[in-house]
C-alpha cells in the first residue's frame, strides 16, 4: 500500500526538505520506499547530503511525497493499527521540521480461490468461493489411460503469492501429475511440463494448470473422488476443489492359443487353452453375467469334451471337472472369473475308429458371455481352434518353440510352447519336436524329420533323446533337413528332437 504526504514551504525563501522515516510497528519484514509525486520515480538526494529530498521548493510551494510499504506474505493483524512517522526537515534551517504519521488500520488477509475450467469471471468457471467436497465434474476414462482437469489458482489477496499443488484421496496405483497447459490453454493433452508449484501469481490475477490423472491398467470399474489443493507456503492461503474420475467397465475375454495335433483312428488328443478375463469387471458368476463354453467339430463322428484344470497342474486328471455350459456351474468356478483371472481349459478331441489317415478335423471352442445384471455391452465371443490330423500309425507328432533372443541355446529354464511368437532379425528360435507312441504295441523304424525354415540358418546343433541324428544334417550356419533315426518306441515312449535357428539379418 502507499501513503501520500504534502510538503509545503511555509518560509520566505526557496528551500529543500530532507525526508526521513521514523520508527514503526509494522510486521517484521515490511519494506518501505520513498517516491516522487508521480509514484513511480524513487525520491533521490538532490543536494549530496546523503538524504532523499524534495528538491528546491519556492516559498509557498508544495510537493507530494509518497511512501510505499510492502508487507511480507505472512503478515497478520497483530499489533494493528500500524503506524510509521515521516519527517520533512529544512536543509536551509535544520531546526525547522514537520512530522506526520501514516496509519494502516488492518491488513487484508492473503486469499486464494481455486476454480475449474476458467479463472474468476470467465465463461464456464466452476468452484468459486470456499472449496466443497462435492465433485465439480466427473471425467470418464478407461483403465490404462489418463484424464485431465483444468484448474485455475486465483490470487484474491492483496499481495503476490505462490502455491504448492497437491492431491488427496488418490486410489492405490493411481498417479497425478500437475502440468502446464498445452497450446491454447488445453489440458487434453497438457504440455507435459510437470510442476509442483504455480510460481509467482500477482494479486488480482490467476494461473492455469492441469491435473493429469493416470489410471492403471486393469483397474476395476467405479468412481473415485479426488481433492486438488493449492496452498501458499508463505501466506498460508489455501483452497481446494473436488472432482470425480469414473473408470469405465471394460469387458473382454480371451482363449488362447489355437492347437494343432495328430491322432490315430479311435485315438485322442488333448489341447490346453488359457481362458482369461482381460476386462476390469467380474464375468460369468451367473448373476452379473453368464459365460458359457462349447466345442463343435466340423467332421462327423468326432467328439470334443472340455475340462477345467482344477488343480492347475497343466495335466488333464481324472478329477478335473467337465465343463458342459456356464462356468459358474463348474466346481470351483461359482464366482466366475475376476478381472485379470486366468484358468486352464482342456479340449479332449477323440477321432472315430473309422477315421481315415489324412482326415483333418477342426474343433472350434467358443466362449460366449450374456448379460445378467450388467447393462454394458457383453464381450465379443472368444474363439480358439484345434486342428487334429489322423495318421496311419500310432505315433503322434507335436512341435513346440521358444524364443532365444540372445542365441545362447537351450537351458534348463527354457520353456517351449505352441503359441505364436515373433523373432526379430538376428534373434534365434528353439524348436522341440516330440514323437510319442500312443499305441499299445512297439512302433518300429521311427524317423523324425524337420527342416530349417526359410530365411533362417541353423544356430543350435540338433539333438535327440532317442536314437541318433542322421547323417547329412546341416552344420551350424547352414540350412537343410534335420532327421533323427529314433528306431523303436515302446508304448507310451516319446522321443524329442531339438534344434535352433537364427533369423537372417
Amino acid at each position: 500500500m502507499s501513503f501520500t504526504n504534502v510538503v509545503r514551504n511555509t518560509g520566505t525563501g526557496t528551500d529543500t526538505f530532507n525526508i526521513t522515516l521514523g520508527s514503526n510497528n509494522y510486521p517484521s519484514g515490511t519494506t518501505f520506499q520513498l517516491f516522487k509525486s508521480d509514484g513511480v520515480t524513487p525520491l533521490t538526494d538532490t543536494n549530496g547530503d546523503g538524504k532523499p529530498d524534495t528538491g528546491p521548493l519556492a516559498a509557498g510551494a508544495s510537493y507530494s511525497v509518497i511512501v510505499k510499504a510492502t508487507l511480507p506474505p505472512n503478515a497478520t493483524n497483530t499489533n494493528a493499527p500500524f503506524i510509521i512517522s515521516k519527517t520533512a526537515t529544512s536543509v536551509f534551517d535544520p531546526t525547522k521540521s514537520a512530522t506526520t504519521s501514516d496509519t494502516l488500520s488492518a491488513i487484508a488477509a492473503a486469499t486464494l480461490d481455486l476454480t475449474q475450467n476458467a479463472a474468476l469471471g470467465g465463461t464456464g468457471v466452476q468452484g468459486t468461493g470456499p472449496g466443497t467436497t462435492t465433485p465439480l465434474a466427473a471425467n470418464a476414462t478407461n483403465p490404462g489411460t489418463t484424464t485431465a482437469f483444468s484448474l485455475f489458482a486465483n490470487n484474491t489477496g492483496p499481495s503476490p503469492d505462490n502455491y504448492n499443488l497437491t492431491v488427496s484421496n488418490l486410489p492405490a496405483g493411481w498417479t497425478v501429475s500437475f502440468q502446464t497447459p498445452g497450446a491454447g490453454g488445453t489440458c487434453s493433452p497438457a504440455s507435459g511440463t510437470v510442476i509442483t508449484n504455480t510460481g509467482n501469481v500477482a494479486n488480482g490475477t490467476a494461473v492455469q494448470y492441469c491435473a493429469v490423472v493416470a489410471v492403471p491398467a486393469g483397474y476395476a470399474a467405479g468412481t473415485s473422488n479426488l481433492t486438488f489443493t493449492a496452498a501458499s507456503p508463505n501466506s498460508g492461503a489455501t483452497d481446494f476443489v473436488a472432482d470425480a474420475v469414473t473408470v469405465n467397465a471394460v469387458r473382454s475375454i480371451t482363449i488362447t492359443p489355437n492347437g494343432t495335433g495328430q491322432t490315430y483312428p479311435g485315438g485322442s488328443m488333448v489341447y490346453s487353452h488359457t481362458l482369461t478375463n482381460t476386462g476390469n469387471v467380474t464375468e460369468g458368476n451367473g448373476t452379473v453375467s453368464s459365460t458359457a463354453l462349447a466345442a463343435a467339430n466340423n467332421q462327423s463322428g468326432w467328439t470334443s469334451t472340455l475340462y477345467y484344470d482344477a488343480n492347475n497342474n497343466g495335466v488333464l486328471d481324472a478329477t478335473d471337472p467337465q465343463i458342459t455350459g456356464n462356468l459358474n456351474t463348474v466346481a470351483g468356478l461359482s464366482g466366475g472369473l475376476a478381472p485379470g483371472q486366468s484358468i486352464t481349459v482342456f479340449d479332449k478331441v477323440i477321432a472315430p475308429s473309422g477315421a481315415q489317415p489324412g482326415n483333418v478335423n477342426q474343433t472350434t471352442v467358443t466362449v460366449a458371455t450374456t448379460n445378467g445384471s450388467y447393462t454394458t455391452t457383453a464381450p465379443t465371443p472368444a474363439v480358439a481352434t484345434d486342428t487334429t490330423t489322423v495318421i496311419a500309425g500310432n505315433v503322434t507328432l507335436t512341435k513346440a518353440q521358444a524364443l532365444d533372443a540372445a542365441c545362447t541355446g537351450p537351458t534348463g529354464a527354457t520353456t517351449y510352447g505352441t503359441a505364436t511368437l515373433s523373432a526379430k532379425p538376428g534373434q534365434c528360435v528353439l524348436y522341440q519336436v516330440t514323437a510319442t507312441n500312443v499305441g499299445s504295441a512297439n512302433a518300429t523304424s521311427v524317423v523324425v524329420s524337420d527342416a530349417t525354415p526359410t530365411y533362417t540358418t541353423l544356430s543350435t546343433a540338433p539333438a535327440t533323446t532317442a536314437g541318433t541324428i542322421a547323417a547329412g544334417a546341416p552344420a551350424v550356419g547352414g540350412t537343410g533337413t534335420i532327421s533323427a533315426n529314433v528306431g523303436t518306441l515302446a508304448p507310451g515312449q516319446s522321443s524329442v528332437l531339438t534344434f535352433g535357428v537364427k533369423v537372417n539379418q
